[in-house]
């Protein structure tokens, strides 16, 4: 047959070509995997034995703070060199790799879109989304107050809800406190346009005030509001305004897209590839025989990537999103100077410092790249770093379904960091599960163990949704409902979310959230008196009626309480 790249002739069957490198229909991705066999040995066959059963290996001791440091910094490297650039950064006759490296991409992006969630965060940059929650106390256990009856808090909770139209130029939004069918206090509050205004039924009887937001500067120096250090006569914004302003702040143009491409583009052409042959590896459980690669990127290409990055990052620093929106409303520089201090030319100078010093101790960035079912299972980076050793492993596939099973590893000298990842990703079944478990080991000893238990069946009508969380088997959470999913919205409805530590029950919560495009601003609010028609005299007695309305609720309040609750509160 015809390579479909070069197209030399080739033999029928043939996985690679021999000639240019390219990847042919013929080298397909296989679904299955090897029986998993007993413990997790990262690449190197050693028995049945669970490594963190075992005492590490290496020096004990040793700069501890300066290793972890180095092993996150060589992890950041790793993965933004590796899993981000390699794909455009490989060309032939190493297409193998850049092939598998693609491959892994779209098998993970094609497992998340599987489970069709909406893009939130699409939706909250087109500025129009609704968002709705409810968190209400089902139980609390009694053994918190020393064993006096706290069945009455039950149904105690919260509500929090928002309404944003950013084109319409309008918003709306009400938090609510209750108790059973009891509205105990809510505060409402809406945006028309330049017209700012609030309202709560037990604060201000129900009437709603507000204030021109462009003027509002005007408005308080004409009360006799003055400050010698903010000049409050030139205070005035459109809320509306402000958040195109900081929407707009902190995107990419065009001129720092391309020179991040070209950047990268210059790192693409510093990395050098080889084969190394087959080897024999272990990932996840199952024994590969993988196709292996050594990756080398130059210390100075990953260094003058670096500064690329650092200079991206100071053009889109947030804090000069801030600074605009200040400018915006009418502060001046010495003013947003005092709000918002200086950090230098570049505040992130520091971290790239230190990102600098660590890949100066590194050298060049070697990586050992494992290939299997054309696809990358493994990748590994073991360095001496000022007398101790430092160990980097990614391992992918190994079970029945490629993207079921990952997990990641930093070793240095006795201190490790696990973490392992297996469940049905892809939705095998039609049911979406991950189990992942992070350890950290010190001398010996785990340290911290967080394990989270996940599980989702879409089509499930009742039920689909649970997740449980643990620290060290000492502090846990389990919550288990349903979440509906359309096209653009959601709706996760919790009915127990039950927290525990040391074995003992605390309280039992139902939490309901949502959240989907704004069809319409929805807010109790009458028309409300401007500050422009107050005087000084109004503000005055709406001062004291709100301290009297406040005085009556609590005594409201208090009256609703039973005494045995109270007693077990104070």
């Amino acid at each position: 047959m015809l390579c479909p790249h070069c197209g030399k002739e080739i033999g029928d069957g043939a996985k690679f070509c021999p000639c240019c490198g390219g990847v042919t229909a013929a080298s397909a991705p296989d679904q299955g995997g090897a029986p998993a066999a007993s413990g997790y040995h990262y690449g190197k066959p050693q028995g049945s034995q669970d490594p963190w059963d075992a005492a590490p290996e290496g020096k004990k001791g040793g700069k501890k703070g300066l290793l972890i440091g180095g092993a996150v910094a060589a992890l950041a490297a790793v993965a933004a060199a590796l899993f981000v650039l390699l794909p455009g950064l490989l060309s032939s006759p190493k297409g193998q790799v850049e092939q598998a490296v693609a491959r892994t991409w779209a098998a993970y992006a094609d497992a998340g879109r599987g489970m069709e969630l909406p893009n939130m965060a699409q939706l909250t940059r087109k500025g129009s989304v609704s968002q709705r929650l409810r968190v209400e106390l089902n139980s609390v256990n009694s053994e918190l107050a020393g064993g006096y009856d706290l069945s009455a808090l039950n149904g105690l909770g919260m509500s929090v809800s928002s309404d944003c139209d950013r084109e319409g130029r309008r918003l709306g939004g009400e938090l609510a406190a209750f108790w059973g069918e009891n509205e105990l206090v809510s505060f409402q509050m809406a945006a028309d346009d330049n017209v700012l205004s609030f309202a709560s039924p037990q604060l201000t009887g129900g009437d709603a005030y507000g204030a021109d937001t462009e003027t509002l500067g005007a408005q308080l120096v004409r009360l006799g509001v003055e400050d010698d250090s903010v000049p409050v006569e030139d205070i005035g914004f459109n809320l509306f305004d402000l958040m195109e302003e900081y929407a707009s702040g902190g995107q990419p143009d065009e001129e720092l897209e391309q020179t991040m491409k070209e950047a990268a583009q210059r790192l693409a052409e510093a990395v050098q590839v080889e084969k190394a042959g087959k080897k024999d590896i272990e990932v996840n459980g199952a024994e590969m025989s993988a196709a292996a690669y050594r990756v080398t990127i130059p210390q100075e290409a990953m260094e003058d990537y670096m500064d690329a990055m650092e200079g991206a990052m100071g053009l889109v620093d947030s804090q000069e999103s801030v600074k605009r929106v200040l400018r915006a409303i009418g502060l001046d520089e010495d003013t947003i100077g005092g709000m918002v201090p200086e950090l230098g030319e570049n505040p992130y100078g520091e971290v790239f410092d230190g990102l600098g010093q660590v890949l100066e101790a590194m050298g060049d960035l070697e990586l050992d790249v494992y290939l299997d079912g054309g696809r990358v299972c493994a990748a590994e980076y073991a360095r001496e770093l000022n007398g101790s050793t430092l160990e980097i492993g990614l391992y992918l596939g190994g079970g029945d379904s490629y993207v079921d099973d990952l997990s990641f590893r930093v070793a240095v000298d006795g201190e490790e960091m696990l973490v392992e990842s297996t469940g049905s990703h892809g939705g095998k079944g039609g049911v979406f599960s991950d189990k992942t478990t992070l350890r950290l080991r010190s001398g010996g000893s785990t340290i911290l163990r967080i394990i989270s238990d996940f599980r989702y069946e879409p089509k499930a009508l009742s039920g689909n949704f649970g997740w449980n969380l643990n620290v060290n088997n000492t502090v846990s959470a389990e919550m288990s409902g349903q979440l509906a999913v359309e096209k653009d919205s959601f709706r996760l409805q919790l009915d127990d979310v039950t927290l525990w530590t040391a074995g003992m029950k605390l309280c039992s919560l139902a939490v309901d959230y949502s959240a989907g495009p704004c069809r319409e601003v929805e807010v109790s609010l009458p028309a409300p008196e401007l500050l422009e028609d107050m005087d000084g005299d109004d503000l005055t007695d709406l001062y004291y009626d709100m301290e009297y309305n406040g005085q009556q609720w609590l005594y409201e309040m208090m009256a609703i309480i039973p005494e045995d609750l109270l007693y077990a509160l104070s």
